[in-house]
């Protein structure tokens, strides 16, 4: 089944990156990217369960605690003192534990039933199991909203974000992270570009800078910062031509050479993943 453009809505688009059965393509209008044929609902259901968290080692989600401090440092450098914080998305919920411990009145949502439970056991506050849409939180409710690593696995963004803007107070904060579609590494690595995720194709929408910001732009949300972090990562480029460094001196020279190459891909926004911040005027 073919879908129209999840911003625009235009039915005009080329191929963007096609591999195997699936295809990624772009809106001739405003140049999102997504994907060509959509997973159902159920699908989607059954992708994000307990096998799906586990891919993600706890060691990695535990140990990331540099990584949550440093992303709720960002928003108390934005809003005066702690209110009400909504985390769509919150996954196994130490980045509530975070918020929680730190004096935040600490709300959860997530489509993933065993996201929710360990999210809560993690936590310790509700998490509501379910789409924002269905939450029915009361108009102005939260000062916060955080959508981290989410957008990117939605089928109508626009839905959730006009909800988000529904929720959120006036002077609220919403945060956004997502893969950067444009980054030099999507561009260096195509379709071996892990963010594409052709094998499990859990990534239905790619965003870049320009797109992301259209998003919220339409939702009507004041754009406060737009960013991208992490950078070309060189020593996978010879794995293109098929060919296997296993030199380690070799590896460390293309380790600095990509630590060089941040000081420009960064600033130009072509890191690999893009971090937004908006507001509701």
């Amino acid at each position: 089944m073919k879908n129209s453009c999840p911003i625009c809505h235009s039915d005009s688009y080329k191929n963007h990156l096609e591999h195997g059965e699936v295809n990624y393509i772009r809106c001739k209008v405003c140049d999102m990217v997504y994907l060509k044929d959509m997973p159902s609902n159920e699908t989607l259901a059954r992708f994000y369960s307990k096998d799906f968290f586990n891919s993600q080692t706890d060691d990695f989600i535990k140990n990331s605690t540099q990584i949550r401090k440093e992303r709720l440092a960002s928003i108390e450098a934005l809003i005066p003192g702690k209110g009400r914080l909504l985390d769509i998305g919150c996954g196994q919920g130490y980045f509530l534990k975070e918020a929680k411990d730190k004096g935040w009145d600490a709300y959860g949502l997530d489509i993933s039933d065993y996201a929710a439970r360990h999210s809560k056991k993690v936590a310790g506050v509700d998490i509501f199991l379910g789409h924002i849409h269905d939450a029915r939180y009361e108009d102005s409710f939260f000062d916060v909203v955080t959508l981290w690593d989410v957008l990117e696995h939605t089928k109508d963004h626009i839905k959730i974000l006009n909800e988000v803007r529904r929720v959120l107070k006036k002077g609220g904060i919403v945060v956004a992270s997502t893969p950067n579609a444009g980054s030099m590494d999507a561009i260096c690595h195509k379709y071996k570009w892990p963010y594409f995720d052709f094998e499990k194709c859990g990534h239905i929408l790619q965003f870049t800078p320009k797109t992301l910001k259209r998003s919220f732009k339409k939702c009507e949300f004041h754009i406060e910062n737009i960013s991208t972090r992490g950078s070309l990562d060189i020593r996978y480029v010879p794995s293109l031509w098929g060919v296997n460094l296993s030199n380690q001196f070799i590896l460390h020279l293309l380790d600095g050479l990509s630590g060089f190459l941040a000081k420009f891909t960064v600033p130009l926004k072509f890191g690999n993943i893009i971090i937004l911040y908006a507001t509701k005027r």
